[in-house]
């Protein structure tokens, strides 16, 4: 349960990371480090979804 709501806090984080980096570089300032920031934002994104939706305990053989 408690790592659950670790995952949930840091998809939170997350996603006002991605709001701050799209509002940081709009208008102007869409370079490099923006899409690496923006990758990197969706890439935990993905992984704390995962991590919530399938458990630890689940049988990945079955």
């Amino acid at each position: 349960m408690r790592s659950k709501k670790a995952a949930y806090f840091i998809l939170f984080l997350s996603v006002l990371l991605i709001i701050g980096n799209l509002w940081n570089a709009y208008p102007t300032n869409f370079d490099t480090g923006f899409f690496l920031r923006i990758t990197a934002n969706i890439l935990i994104l993905i992984s704390m979804v995962v991590s919530i939706w399938y458990p630890k305990n689940k049988d990945w053989n079955s």
